[in-house]
């Protein structure tokens, strides 16, 4: 009895071991496109937002050249009302910080009103160029505007 068990535990073995290397072969590497072809599209960068990233943004200031670039394609609408944290405490610092960069802030929104591709994106999502507060470029160059629709 103990043989047979022996046995039909080491061809388990075997055979397991025998399709192991099925599953640890690498996928083929990606080809390049072929000449007349566009590349492959990739999502836009995910980005866990948060307040301190607002903040963050805010305190950066935005480049109106990215602004007037941007055909609103490539533009994520990140509205602070859906931001997780402390809406009192953290709130309240997003609010110090427009405040201290109103300046800037204004001319942000100036430069998003100026662009009908991204006061249509706004629009999109039911919200107008007045209520921008920062921008910030994700590293694939795509666009996150961030924008104040709490109710005040």
């Amino acid at each position: 009895m103990k043989k047979s068990i022996s046995f039909a535990t080491g061809a388990v073995v075997i055979l397991g071991m025998a399709t192991f290397p099925a599953i640890a072969q690498d996928a083929p590497a990606a080809q390049p496109p072929a000449e007349g072809q566009a590349p492959a599209v990739t999502a836009p960068t995910q980005v866990e937002e948060s307040y301190a990233r607002v903040l963050d943004a805010i305190k950066a200031g935005a480049a109106v050249a990215d602004i007037s670039g941007s055909s609103g394609a490539d533009v994520t609408v990140v509205q602070l009302s859906a931001l997780q944290g402390d809406t009192e405490h953290d709130g309240a610092e997003v609010d110090t910080a427009i405040t201290e960069n109103q300046a800037a802030v204004a001319e942000l929104r100036t430069a998003v009103a100026a662009n009908a591709a991204l006061t249509a994106k706004l629009q999109e999502v039911g919200v107008a160029p007045d209520q921008v507060v920062a921008v910030a470029k994700n590293d694939d160059g795509s666009l996150r505007v961030y924008v104040d629709d709490r109710k005040k």
